[in-house]
């Protein structure tokens, strides 16, 4: 009994050994995995390595192996305490037999010190990356500056840019917005360009009664005698516009007075031509009874040359108006560009009369 307890103790201490051990890996293999941990400075990011990707999957099913002997380490400690406790006693020496946890236990010690054989390399290897790292990724200090400054200044042309934009994007609809008013009141200043004449200089053309007449004139009456002579001229063009259009409406009812006339003197050729063939055929007495008398066609045929003869004296009359009218203009406009005088503005009243 004596000496199952001596190997209890003895399979005790030894696995508490070889859980220190299992843990000492453990750390070394989380500081060959992260790295050591410095605060001073922050650890800067690392390009991916074929070679380390490669060592760190064997790392890991390293330490995967020591999880799985840590748990059977912890379960066959368990067994054996069970055993201990549910054992019937020295008769049973194959349940009792320190020897066989001895040699697992020596199997896992071999399969450990392997694990951190590779540990080891694993270590070596993930040093000389640092190393080879921090060698690549240093910079002078001259070059880091010069890096510093020129981040600086992209940051700025950045912030520039969009503000820029911003007021491009302003001033553009500014801009439409101005052209827009300025087509608009060309539109509205060249129409009252049209509109408008210049007034008519009072005195007679003589400038010093003029400016005399001028100052004594004042702008409301001046702007009202403007606006009369500009309704004077508009209503005499749309008059001479509409004598031109009953000349033209005229013109028209003549041609087709003239079209249907000439048509009704086919007509009667044509029945001429007819009653001379029935009385060629019936003879002297038939022809006599036969003769075409004059019928409503002939008839309309006179009345419509009356009224063209009617209509082209009276378009006769209408071209001694349009001319006179066109030599009253010409007048108005001569004597509107020299300065008419009163007398000439009554002329010009009673011409319109």
């Amino acid at each position: 009994m004596a000496q199952g307890s001596d190997a209890v103790e003895r399979h005790q201490a030894t696995a508490t050994r070889l859980r220190g051990e299992i843990q000492q890996l453990v750390k070394q293999a989380q500081v060959l995995l992260h790295g050591e941990p410095d605060a001073r400075r922050p650890s800067a990011p690392r390009q991916p390595n074929p070679r380390r990707t490669e060592r760190e999957q064997e790392l890991e099913q390293a330490l995967e192996k020591a999880d799985w002997f840590r748990r059977e380490i912890k379960r066959m400690r368990q067994e054996l305490d069970s055993r201990d406790h549910l054992s019937a006693g020295p008769a049973d020496p194959r349940e009792r037999d320190p020897m066989r946890l001895y040699n697992i236990l020596v199997d896992k010690r071999r399969e450990l010190e392997e694990v951190q054989h590779c540990s080891l390399g694993l270590e070596r290897s993930a040093k000389a990356q640092r190393k080879a790292e921090a060698a690549q990724s240093a910079l002078r200090p001259e070059v880091e500056s010069r890096l510093l400054r020129a981040k600086k200044e992209v940051e700025v042309q950045k912030r520039q840019n969009v503000k820029l934009q911003a007021d491009r994007l302003k001033l553009s609809n500014a801009r439409k917005a101005a052209e827009e008013d300025l087509r608009s009141d060309g539109i509205d200043l060249r129409r009252e360009a049209a509109l408008l004449r210049p007034p008519k200089p009072p005195g007679g053309g003589n400038p010093a009664a003029a400016g005399q007449a001028a100052m004594e004139e004042p702008p409301s009456l001046r702007q009202l005698r403007s606006n009369v002579n500009i309704l004077r001229e508009a209503v005499r063009q749309d008059e001479r516009r509409h004598r031109a259009a009953l000349k033209a409406d005229g013109v028209e009812v003549d041609f087709a007075a003239l079209h249907v006339q000439g048509l009704q003197k086919t007509v009667a050729e044509r029945e001429a031509e007819i009653a001379k063939l029935r009385g060629v055929v019936g003879g002297g007495g038939d022809e006599m009874r036969n003769r075409p008398q004059p019928g409503p066609e002939v008839q309309l045929s006179e009345r419509s040359e009356g009224a063209a003869e009617g209509n082209r004296s009276s378009d006769g009359g209408d071209l001694e108006e349009d001319e006179a009218e066109e030599d009253a203009e010409e007048e108005f406009i001569r004597r509107h560009r020299n300065g008419p005088s009163y007398e000439d503005e009554e002329e010009e009243d009673r011409i319109d009369s």
